[in-house]
């Protein structure tokens, strides 16, 4: 049995996470490991101590049978979490949206984390409520999104839910000079990205012939599009490059207003091992 990293800070978006946690290991049993990274004097030690077993004891009244340990380290985020994330199944982290940062897992910080993390990484916003609905993933040109498209199919089949692919397309610049040439170019756009959209249908339903896969296909830019979506699903997913930074289907603002905004849980899936 694997496990599963909660990264806890006392907050009430960490108990939004921890919320998800008890949810996910209630019908998938793992082993959590809640941890509480600390920057301090020695005399804080006893506080972070007793915010993290009160946690820990949430956790096991929600889930009885759930292996809860905890794991207050020293040093600074995101690193010091994301190490010792390192070879868990999920590393799942709170945060707050529409807000400036009212804990250590806010904004920028988580967007950093998500760079670092060789895990899967699940962030979950202030106030989440379980939602029975597709697992939506975001659908890149380049390759990028492969890992996270094989974790949401598995996720999917695992909530019993259909898997949502989503991929989004604009024109390329500079356009044609023609209203023909811009029609022509449009369909010819739509036609490539439609491809790229049902060969990914294919692969899923080949991988896993049980699993219900619907297709979206949306002119916009891929923040818009997914977050479209995100209402209607229980989790986005979505994918990095390796070199860390969240680029390709995910261009620099773009990353920041899903991460920053987006309502509902974002898990950023790193590209598997080469």
């Amino acid at each position: 049995m694997g496990h599963i990293v909660l990264g806890y800070d006392g907050s009430a978006a960490a108990d939004s996470a921890l919320d998800w946690v008890a949810e996910r290991v209630s019908t998938r049993p793992a082993g959590v490991v809640l941890v509480v990274v600390a920057n301090m004097f020695h005399a804080e030690r006893p506080v972070i101590a007793r915010f993290a077993e009160e946690a820990s004891e949430r956790l096991r009244a929600r889930v009885p049978d759930a292996a809860v340990d905890i794991d207050i380290v020293d040093g600074r985020m995101p690193g010091t979490l994301s190490r010792s994330a390192q070879g868990a199944e999920l590393l799942v982290v709170g945060m707050h949206t529409n807000a400036r940062a009212r804990s250590v897992f806010a904004g920028a910080v988580a967007l950093r984390l998500t760079a670092l993390s060789a895990v899967p990484v699940v962030l979950v916003p202030a106030g989440w409520a379980p939602r029975v609905a597709p697992v939506t993933v975001g659908l890149a040109a380049d390759g990028s999104s492969d890992a996270a498209l094989r974790f949401a199919a598995v996720e999917a089949l695992a909530q019993g839910q259909p898997l949502r692919i989503a991929h989004s397309w604009l024109m390329a610049s500079p356009l044609p000079s023609t209203p023909a040439g811009i029609g022509s170019a449009a369909r010819e756009a739509h036609a490539a990205h439609r491809a790229i959209l049902d060969e990914a249908v294919t692969a899923m339903t080949r991988e896993h012939p049980g699993l219900v896969v619907e297709a979206t296909l949306v002119r916009d830019n891929p923040a818009a599009a997914l977050t479209s979506q995100a209402s209607r699903s229980s989790l986005v997913v979505i994918g990095t490059h390796r070199r860390g930074l969240l680029t390709g289907w995910l261009l620099g603002s773009v990353a920041w207003d899903l991460v920053g905004e987006l309502g509902d849980p974002i898990c950023v899936v790193p590209p598997a091992a080469p």
